[in-house]
């Protein structure tokens, strides 16, 4: 079963040297281009994270680049280019992969998958309540 891995789960297990759970656990791995080439390389990031991307040369088997289709809502312009592209890419994935997962951690860096319409639906419904 293929999973979508924003930033944050990539992070959290390089920085644990535990990425190779993905893999293990649901065999593809689609992660958005911009969290390869944008988020994760920042120099921001932790130091073995920006290593672990500057020595990936070639994508291993198990991890499929993509870029999403279609453009943002004015809503989601609101998140980080890897959240958003996250979201964007479960949209076009869910058509296809009716089973297609996001796995991200969440605050505490808890790890958990959801399935893709309702993080989308969760994210969405969050970023539309009023503020204040």
């Amino acid at each position: 079963m293929p999973v979508l891995a924003d930033t944050s789960v990539l992070n959290y297990l390089i920085l644990l040297d535990q990425l190779a759970l993905l893999p293990t656990l649901y065999g593809r791995v689609i992660v958005p281009t911009v969290v390869l080439t944008v988020e994760l390389p920042h120099p921001d990031a932790p130091a073995p994270v920006r290593a672990w991307v500057v020595q990936l040369t070639v994508d291993p088997p198990w991890l499929e680049r993509r870029t999403p289709t279609r453009q943002p809502e004015a809503d989601l312009l609101l998140l980080e280019a890897g959240e958003r592209d996250t979201i964007l890419l479960a949209h076009n994935l869910l058509r296809v992969f009716r089973s297609a997962h996001t796995v991200h951690l969440g605050r505490g860096g808890r790890p958990r998958a959801v399935v893709a319409c309702e993080a989308v639906r969760k994210v969405r419904g969050t970023l539309r309540q009023p503020v204040g």
